[in-house]
């Protein structure tokens, strides 16, 4: 039988040259993922892996959503620069926000933290066309909250 009780990522030498880090942490991420994967087809789990992959999985998410009928507001998933501002134009009035795929959080070295969320974007937000392609995003029309 096996539990999935508070997976925590590798940890790795301070000394390790950042590029090295990055390579090592995302190798054992997969590697891990692809553990799990096996323990979950192969055993009794109690809280299945499979499952939790699938709740966190934001484009699935929407995409099954959409599909059983939920009332979403227009969105697209893209790195592309043109499609993302012609995305923008088009909700422009009601407004556009931004959602990570995945939330990430900074720990600064004077105690500071900083997260990835959900944000309104600007026009401003759009001029870097080399940030918006190396990072893929959910763009959607922005909803005002009730």
């Amino acid at each position: 039988m096996v539990w999935f009780r508070r997976l925590r990522p590798v940890k790795l030498p301070e000394e390790l040259p950042a590029n090295d880090r990055a390579i090592a942490e995302t190798e054992f991420r997969y590697f891990m993922e692809g553990l799990w994967w096996l323990l979950d087809r192969n055993c009794f789990c109690v809280n299945p892996v499979s499952g939790r992959l699938r709740s966190s999985n934001k484009l699935l998410q929407l995409t099954v959503a959409a599909r059983v009928g939920w009332n979403l507001p227009p969105t697209i998933f893209s790195h592309n620069p043109e499609k993302i501002r012609a995305f923008f134009h088009e909700h422009q009035e009601s407004g556009v926000v931004y959602k990570p795929f995945h939330p990430y959080v900074w720990h600064h070295e004077d105690g500071r933290v900083e997260a990835t969320h959900t944000a309104v974007v600007r026009a401003s937000d759009l001029d870097d066309s080399a940030g918006l392609h190396l990072c893929p995003g959910i763009y959607q029309k922005r909803i005002a909250k009730r």
